[in-house]
């Protein structure tokens, strides 16, 4: 018994030491918040290399679905497929998933991924991380985070991030796509 309190005061010693950031900390809260519900990310996205700044909202489901709105753009993804509806020229393209950029982006919320995201704190509201080939600088201002990610020579940045527990599909995502053009790209 002597040696099972050893083991746990060690343990707790060993986490205490080993500092997690407060950004760490803010990815288990939402981790919890995905689990048991999901995530509603609201957010404005600045790309460098078009010029524009645009709205966006992603709905990220515990059950393996995603829904993006990026401007006029419309993404539904599950681990079966992905699809793209433009609004503008009202046409759907389905193809194979990517299921990495998913699972990487998942990997944000899952709990037993986020102690090893090695993540850098510049000071209590100022995060760097690198991942794969992306370099990451993230800032908070409580309740909002900003966000710029640089891979190779593109760029872009995610400004006014809020992040909520997802309560049920925003009326956004109900998409009428009956008279659009079907482009199936799967094989």
């Amino acid at each position: 018994m002597n040696s099972l309190i050893k083991i746990i005061l060690y343990t707790f010693l060993i986490q205490i030491v080993i500092s997690q950031t407060i950004l760490h900390e803010d990815l288990k809260t939402y981790s919890k918040i995905f689990d048991e519900f999901g995530l509603n990310v609201i957010f404005k996205i600045n790309n460098k290399q078009s010029k524009k700044i645009e709205d966006g909202i992603l709905e990220l489901n515990n059950n393996n679905q995603l829904k993006l709105k990026l401007g006029p753009k419309f993404f539904f993804l599950n681990m079966q497929n992905l699809k793209i509806f433009d609004s503008r020229t009202n046409q759907v393209i389905i193809q194979e998933p990517d299921s990495s950029s998913f699972i990487y982006l998942k990997n944000f919320f899952d709990k037993t991924k986020i102690v090893s995201i090695d993540i850098n704190e510049i000071n209590n509201n100022m995060f760097t991380l690198d991942y794969n080939s992306y370099n990451i600088e993230i800032s908070k201002n409580s309740p909002f985070y900003s966000c710029k990610i640089n891979f190779g020579d593109f760029n872009f940045t995610l400004n006014d991030i809020f992040i909520d527990t997802l309560k049920s599909s925003l009326e956004i995502f109900n998409v009428d796509t009956s008279s659009s053009f079907i482009i199936d790209l799967r094989q």
